[in-house]
């Protein structure tokens, strides 16, 4: 278990995200082929890899 420790906002931080990708979908045709957790244990994995 890890403590988490909130502090002020910083210039720059994003305070919510409302990310959505109907518009990819619409325009582009996008389909993700990752769920996240797929898809942070393949960056993971590469990171490890390749980043020395």
């Amino acid at each position: 278990s890890v403590e988490v420790k909130y502090g002020p906002y910083r210039s720059g931080d994003i305070p919510h995200s409302l990310a959505n990708i109907s518009k990819a979908q619409r325009l582009l045709g996008y389909t993700p082929t990752h769920g996240i957790k797929d898809g942070l244990e393949e960056a993971l994995d590469w990171y490890w890899k390749n980043l020395k």
